[in-house]
């Protein structure tokens, strides 16, 4: 199960980036209805689309204008999207992608309708039916949400590992613009359930001397195509759980009623993406953080992987992935830094040569500009590669790796231009935990 996981967060990652758009379609259908939902117990407030059980679409949701994902996602079931306390007055809207024509809700502001109801009914809206038929009944209730992303009603806890080494905290650093998506694969191995803290960092960074954060990210995490959780403003909903586990890791704290983001979520073992996206607020630098609340789990449920498609540029602007190896023995880790292999995906854009640096502290331990390099060990990064059911690269490309066995520690894999000189463009970056 863990081999095949491995494989499928590069195959996550990019599928919902590398998606033919339809964006040129011809014009569009009648309007879809929305319906909606709200939870008097926590403010969570669910949007569902009638009428699409079974669907096999795309689609793709704006808030107050502002697309959630850079592109359509690929769908298959009923069109859900769960919020966190949305304040009053945000409109909602989704595009919807059948054979080639795009369909528009109208758009929903639930600032103008006063109906809620208990967790599990809906309220339908004043729109107007479109083409899509309701289910029988006038009554449309969203699928439920997973109640294992919920936030917990017990105190949140964790401890460190006891024996052995895991990844417990994963992280990336880049430059996001209006039109850009940071995507973070994350895969979690085992067969339990694992509590993990996911943070979405702009304004907090101008603490820690970064002048050009990012004003108002926002951050939707999601199982496969499905939105699970989403978050705009951390403290307006599940701040206590988020409060808690940022204690239980001993991260930085985040402002009180600031414009970061973040989620307290239970995660079974599977494959997730978690986006963040600029929330309409202009350019700026982020950090995308995945921390395990409780590593002494790890031989039931561990944090195996994370893969982080995003743009790097040069100065200030490159991609820092930041990992952290906990326990009381060595981790073997492969690090790869994924350019000119993203063709053959359908990314456009992609970093042409793109170089990564293994740090601990402010010394580099190992670097690698094109992963064939006899100096850079290429038999030992096939041999894992092939191991763990990773995606094979190019036997001739330019896109870098390394296997490294680390001491438990803090350690950054910055990524940068290769020989080439070239640097900016888009880049996907993972690592990967070696059994």
């Amino acid at each position: 199960m863990f081999v095949r996981a491995c494989a499928s967060s590069f195959f996550t990652v990019i599928g919902i980036v590398a998606i033919s758009l339809f964006h040129a379609a011809s014009a569009s259908a009648a309007p879809l209805e929305l319906t909606h939902s709200t939870s008097e117990a926590d403010g969570e407030t669910v949007i569902t689309v009638p009428g699409s059980e079974g669907s096999d679409w795309q689609f793709q949701w704006f808030i107050d204008g502002v697309a959630q994902t850079s592109t359509p996602v690929s769908h298959t079931g009923q069109l859900v999207i769960y919020l966190d306390k949305v304040s009053p007055g945000r409109t909602f809207k989704v595009d919807v992608y059948k054979n080639a024509v795009a369909t528009s809700s109208e758009p929903l502001n639930l600032g103008n309708t006063t109906d809620t109801s208990s967790a599990g009914g809906s309220s339908g809206s004043d729109l107007g039916k479109g083409d899509e038929p309701s289910p029988s009944g006038s009554d449309s209730s969203p699928a439920p949400q997973d109640d294992t992303t919920s936030d917990p009603e017990e105190p949140v806890t964790g401890a460190p590992i006891s024996s052995g080494s895991a990844l417990i905290n994963l992280s990336t650093r880049a430059y996001i613009t209006p039109g850009d998506t940071l995507i973070a694969g994350l895969i979690i191995a085992g067969t339990e359930p694992k509590p993990v803290l996911i943070r979405a960092i702009g304004p907090t960074l101008k603490n820690y001397g970064v002048s050009d954060a990012l004003e108002n990210p926002t951050l939707t995490l999601y199982k496969g195509s499905d939105i699970l959780k989403q978050n705009d403003d951390w403290g307006s909903s599940g701040s206590s759980a988020v409060s808690q586990a940022s204690q239980v890791v001993q991260c930085f704290p985040l402002a009180n009623g600031g414009r970061d983001a973040a989620l307290y979520v239970v995660l079974p073992p599977g494959a997730y993406t978690a986006h963040l996206n600029s929330g309409g607020a202009g350019s700026g630098t982020a950090l995308m953080e995945f921390y395990d609340v409780n590593p002494s789990a790890a031989a039931t449920s561990r944090l195996s992987n994370i893969s982080t498609l995003g743009t790097v540029g040069s100065g200030d602007h490159v991609m820092i992935v930041g990992f952290i190896v906990e326990g009381d023995r060595p981790k073997t880790i492969l690090v790869r830094a994924l350019g000119p292999a993203l063709a053959s995906y359908g990314v456009t854009g992609f970093m042409a040569d793109p170089k990564i640096t293994v740090f601990s502290g402010d010394s580099a331990i190992a670097s690698n500009d094109n992963w064939t390099e006899p100096s850079t060990g290429e038999n030992a990064v096939a041999a894992v590669t092939a191991q763990i059911n990773a995606v094979p690269l190019p036997s001739a490309g330019l896109d870098s790796a390394l296997c490294l066995t680390l001491a438990p520690g803090a350690y950054t894999a910055v990524v940068t231009a290769g020989a080439t000189g070239k640097s900016d463009g888009r880049a996907l970056v993972e690592v990967y935990e070696v059994p």
